[in-house]
C-alpha cells in the first residue's frame, strides 16, 4: 500500500489542460513531478520544463521508476487502454505506488488492470470547467476552494483527502453506483448551463440587444439566489405564475423562429413545471393545460 504522508513522487500522463493544471498545483505544494508523457512529445517536454520533470516522453515505458503516484489523465475513451500499457510494461513498484484519473464519469474500474497488479487506485474529478480559451494562469486560479469527486477504493481515501488538501479544494465522496448521476448533475450545472445561456443569447441578438450584458443581472441575482437557497421556493416567470397564454405564445412563436430552441424551451418548461408542483400554489386544471402545451 503506498504511503499516505509527506511529498509524493509523482508522474502524469496526458499533458492537457485537467493534468497540467493538477500537477502544476501539486508541485507548488512540494510534490515531485517525476515524469511527463503524452502522445505529444512537444507537450511533454512543455509541461516538464514548466513542473522542473526530469523525463519527457511519448511512452508509458519511460515513466519514472521511483513514482508512486500516476495520475492518468487522458480522454475517458482511453484510460483503460493507458491502464492496460501501464500494467503490461511501467517499470514501478506496484505495492508502493497509487493511481488515480480525473474522469467525472468513470469510476476507478477503469482502472482494474493496474488494480490488479496491486496498485491503489481512485477516480479524483475536480468540479470546474477547463476552457480552452482562458490562459493557464488563469486556471489556476479558478481551482480555488474547488470541490473534488472522490470515488475509489476505501483505503485510498486518506491519500485522495490529503492531495485535495494540497490542491487548495475541498473532497466529497461519491459513491460507485452514483457517479453516471454525479456526472450529469455537472454537466447540466456547467456545459448546460452555458448552452442555454447560448439559446438566451442568440434570441435576444434577434430580438435587437447587444448580446447578454441587459441580462447580465438577471442572470446573476438567478444563480446567486438559487445557490442559496431552494430552486423551487426562487423559481419566478411564466410557468411559475401558471401564464398559460404567455407559454402558449412563446411556444407557437418558437416552433417558427428557432425550432431547436423550441424544443429546448418545452423540455426545461417541464423541468420547471416539476419544481412548480413540488412548490405548490397551482390548480391541477392549470397544471394539465402548461402539461399539454409543452408535450405538443
Amino acid at each position: 500500500m503506498p504511503r499516505d504522508q509527506g511529498p509524493r513522487s509523482i508522474s502524469l500522463i496526458g499533458a492537457g489542460r485537467v493534468g497540467s493544471t493538477l500537477t502544476t498545483l501539486l508541485q507548488r505544494r512540494r510534490h515531485r513531478i517525476l515524469s511527463v508523457i503524452s502522445r505529444r512529445p512537444a507537450a511533454a517536454r512543455s509541461l516538464a520544463k514548466l513542473v522542473r520533470a526530469r523525463k519527457a516522453s511519448s511512452s508509458v515505458r519511460d515513466i519514472a521508476r521511483e513514482t508512486d503516484l500516476v495520475i492518468i489523465a487522458v480522454p475517458d475513451e482511453s484510460i483503460a487502454e493507458v491502464s492496460y500499457e501501464l500494467s503490461r510494461s511501467a517499470p514501478l513498484v506496484w505495492s508502493r505506488t497509487a493511481v488515480f484519473h480525473p474522469s467525472g464519469v468513470l469510476t476507478h474500474d477503469a482502472l482494474s488492470d493496474v488494480a490488479a497488479c496491486g496498485a491503489t487506485t481512485f477516480s479524483l474529478h475536480p468540479i470546474q470547467t477547463f476552457p480552452q480559451q482562458i490562459k493557464p494562469r488563469q486556471q489556476l486560479e479558478l481551482m480555488k476552494g474547488v470541490w473534488y469527486g472522490f470515488e475509489g477504493e476505501d483505503h485510498a481515501r486518506g491519500l485522495a483527502s490529503r492531495l485535495v488538501r494540497d490542491l487548495g479544494g475541498r473532497m466529497v465522496s461519491i459513491p460507485k453506483e452514483a457517479k453516471l448521476l454525479y456526472h450529469v448533475a455537472c454537466v447540466f450545472a456547467s456545459n448546460y448551463t452555458v448552452a442555454v445561456l447560448g439559446a438566451a443569447h442568440a434570441l435576444a441578438l434577434k430580438a435587437g440587444l447587444p448580446g447578454l450584458e441587459p441580462l447580465q443581472p438577471l442572470i446573476e441575482t438567478s444563480v446567486r439566489l438559487t445557490l442559496s437557497g431552494d430552486p423551487k421556493d426562487i423559481l419566478t416567470g411564466p410557468v411559475a405564475r401558471g401564464s398559460v397564454r404567455t407559454i402558449r405564445a412563446h411556444v407557437n412563436g418558437l416552433s417558427v423562429e428557432e425550432p431547436l430552441i423550441g424544443d429546448a424551451y418545452k423540455v426545461i418548461g417541464m423541468l420547471a413545471l416539476e419544481l412548480v408542483k413540488q412548490r405548490g400554489g397551482l390548480d391541477e386544471k392549470r397544471i394539465r393545460e402548461l402539461t399539454d402545451i409543452l408535450r405538443r
